[in-house]
């Protein structure tokens, strides 16, 4: 069980937990949302496609799940929007109590994606996860079993491929 007081997204936690209560999945007459996940290269462009994404009137509806890390915050970087930055102590904490859906260690830190973002998609709310390729595969098999559709989405490189066309096929999904 998380401790949702002590989270920075407190009140979305908050409000999945009074309508769930503890448990997943005691919420099955309320419609699912959809979960999106968004991975690629370091470099890629991913928090940039993001953040254009969710200025769009289509994604208007749509919650961004921020992951948690240990490494340090970059210069430039926004506290609550890129990642909550925690200590490895209240990161391992997380884990132990069930709060990560999925988690890996990179050079530069730990990375651990949200559980209660998957509570969100059980009221109703559509959510993107930003993840490392190797999550996907954990989120989706979660997913599966709580019956919620994914759509994943692999960012190539800019020098690959049109980055702004990339935007305008996930926007597309969003709408249909």
């Amino acid at each position: 069980f998380i401790h949702v007081d002590d989270h920075p997204a407190s009140p979305w936690a908050r409000r999945a937990l009074a309508i769930l209560g503890e448990s997943e999945g005691t919420a099955s007459s309320l419609p699912v949302g959809r979960v999106m996940t968004l991975s690629g290269p370091m470099g890629a462009g991913k928090g940039t496609l993001l953040e254009r994404l969710l200025k769009r009137p289509e994604a208007r509806n749509l919650f961004k799940a921020v992951s948690w890390t240990t490494r340090q915050r970059a210069k430039g970087e926004k506290v609550e929007w890129d990642h909550l930055f925690v200590s490895e102590k209240q990161f391992q904490a997380l884990v132990d109590q069930g709060g990560i859906l999925e988690h890996v260690q990179l050079p530069l830190g730990r990375y651990g994606t949200p559980r209660f973002a998957l509570w969100m998609a059980q009221l109703g709310v559509d959510v993107i996860f930003e993840v490392e390729q190797q999550g996907v595969g954990t989120i989706r098999k979660i997913c599966e079993k709580l019956g919620i559709e994914v759509m994943s989405f692999y960012l190539l490189p800019a020098a690959a491929v049109d980055p702004l066309g990339q935007l305008d096929m996930i926007v597309s999904q969003l709408t249909r």
